[in-house]
């Protein structure tokens, strides 16, 4: 392949990784509690990335050993230095080949993934962790997730919600007091699922890429606090059939864009109700 397009193809890369990233706000980087720390230094990302599920086998980790040692769990063969975020968010870039400088031949890409972790605080005793992660292919993950210490076992207790970019990729996460405030990008049916049960039946009408924002929700701890519909014209954006857009702007502009959630439960039961038989 002529070089050019290499470094093209290098750079679109870079640009779409940037651009997924930026969709989360920056925020003041907090301060680590002891629990975050082994031997006076913050815990290193690899340590956190081996808990989570990104990795095939993600296990507990044993600080003593992944503060000195990569741990097995982590597959990338190569990876960049340290990058510490304005935010306080900690990790690496990740390449597939022996040697990040050098292009892989059979991908083409070089340093494409990435894993970062952000604290985030602490709630009921466990340490609250925002993680961006990319294995360099098309998706931009973020998790909010809990995780337990433990002497010096880390692992993760539970995700609290997993994005990708549009479809409830995370935006911002902060203590407020005790309680937990987050906001995540929403598609249409990401918004179905957040005001009615998650048991009902997958919603026609409505669409659910990640590239198809429409709102955000904002929630406090596990209940939901508002929904701000993001969209100026829903037509033009494609979200959905021809009934939700119109259901969807004419919601938006009553509430100024800002609902609450039994407005937002009204907006997906005045959907279901209406544009089952006209789509």
């Amino acid at each position: 392949m002529p070089r050019f397009i290499y470094f093209t193809i290098v750079i679109v890369t870079m640009l779409c990784t940037s651009a997924a990233m930026a969709q989360q706000e920056e925020q003041a980087a907090v301060p680590l509690p002891p629990e975050m720390l082994y031997e006076g230094q913050p815990i290193d990302p690899e340590c956190v990335y081996a808990t989570d599920a990104m990795e095939r086998n993600p296990a507990p980790q044993d600080l003593s050993v992944c503060m000195k040692h990569r741990p097995p769990e982590i597959s990338y063969k190569s990876r960049g230095e340290l990058i510490i975020q304005p935010s306080g968010g900690r990790g690496y870039r990740y390449g597939l080949n022996d040697n990040p400088s050098e292009r892989d031949e059979t991908l083409e890409r070089s340093y494409t993934g990435y894993f970062y972790y952000q604290y985030i605080g602490k709630r009921n005793g466990k340490l609250i962790l925002l993680t961006e992660y990319s294995g360099g292919g098309s998706g931009h993950f973020s998790y909010l997730s809990e995780y337990i210490r433990e002497g010096n076992i880390l692992r993760m207790d539970r995700h609290l919600i997993v994005g990708d970019r549009c479809s409830r990729g995370i935006k911002t996460a902060a203590m407020e007091g005790n309680a937990l405030r987050y906001t995540y990008h929403a598609t249409p049916v990401n918004i179905f699922y957040a005001v009615l049960s998650d048991k009902e039946e997958y919603p026609k009408g409505l669409n659910s890429a990640f590239r198809d924002c429409a709102a955000e929700i904002h929630m406090r701890d596990d209940t939901l606090d508002k929904v701000t519909l993001t969209v100026d014209d829903a037509a033009r954006a494609h979200l959905g059939s021809n009934c939700f857009e119109n259901i969807y702007d004419q919601t938006r502009d009553a509430h100024n864009g800002e609902l609450t959630g039994d407005q937002a439960r009204a907006m997906m039961l005045r959907f279901k109700a209406e544009c089952a038989e006209n789509p």
